[in-house]
């Protein structure tokens, strides 16, 4: 069980990316993946600490299981997105034909 406790949160950043890739789209937010990106881990690390039932202890523990849970979903983020979707979103765009600009 306690195996299982510091995967989920890993794989939960597996999926990270392309949930930050809809939100930029939707709020229109460019340049601030990286703070997104964090900001979301910080939270997801909160709300998997919390449903761990690792918050209910002395708050030096409860501070270390967010901290490990952050940053185990920003690594599975940036895993996920170095590793799988930029490629895949690179050789998607590669192969789109460039617009041509008017001027």
């Amino acid at each position: 069980m306690e195996m299982l406790r510091e995967v989920i949160p890993f794989f939960i950043g597996l999926v990270l990316p392309p949930v930050i890739m809809l939100l930029s789209r939707i709020l229109r937010i460019e340049r601030v993946g990286p703070l997104l990106t964090f900001v979301l881990a910080i939270i997801i690390g909160c709300c998997v600490s919390f449903f761990a039932g690792e918050l209910g202890g002395e708050l030096e523990e409860s501070f270390m299981a967010i901290i490990i849970d952050t940053s185990l979903v920003y690594t599975g983020s940036q895993v996920a997105y170095y590793l799988c979707w930029k490629p895949l979103l690179e050789s998607r765009l590669a192969s789109q034909p460039a617009k041509s600009q008017i001027s």
